[in-house]
């Protein structure tokens, strides 16, 4: 009925969501953002797997530039979404890696920032 490749798509969604929630609560509007950057790095992943002309380097591209996009935490997670898509969609364990570590990066950028920004707010 379900295979591992879909319990661990639903499991990392559960959880940038509930990161999600958790940001929301003391950010406000990036609710909106981050929903928004998860679906288009999915959609994307998906659409572009499907064209019959891929252009393997923009793929690379996005994959690699997961790791240095975790800096700009709406990005990293558009990018690190997309590498985990493409590597589901692929069998490719290294772009899969890539998006489980962009994504984790930018997560933890995210709530480090937030609990910065209350800190200083004291």
């Amino acid at each position: 009925m379900f295979n591992k490749k879909t319990i661990l798509g639903w499991i990392i969604t559960i959880v940038s969501f509930v990161f999600g929630y958790i940001l929301v609560r003391y950010l406000g509007l990036i609710f909106f953002i981050f929903p928004l950057v998860f679906f288009i790095g999915y959609w994307f992943a998906n659409w572009y797997s499907k064209k019959e002309n891929q252009n393997y380097k923009l793929k690379n591209i996005i994959c690699w530039s997961n790791v240095i996009t975790w800096f700009l935490p709406v990005l990293g997670l558009g990018t690190g979404i997309a590498s985990y898509r493409f590597g589901q969609i692929e069998n490719n364990k290294k772009y899969k890696k890539l998006g489980i570590l962009g994504l984790f990066l930018s997560i933890i950028n995210g709530i480090s920032g937030v609990y910065l920004n209350y800190l200083s707010s004291l």
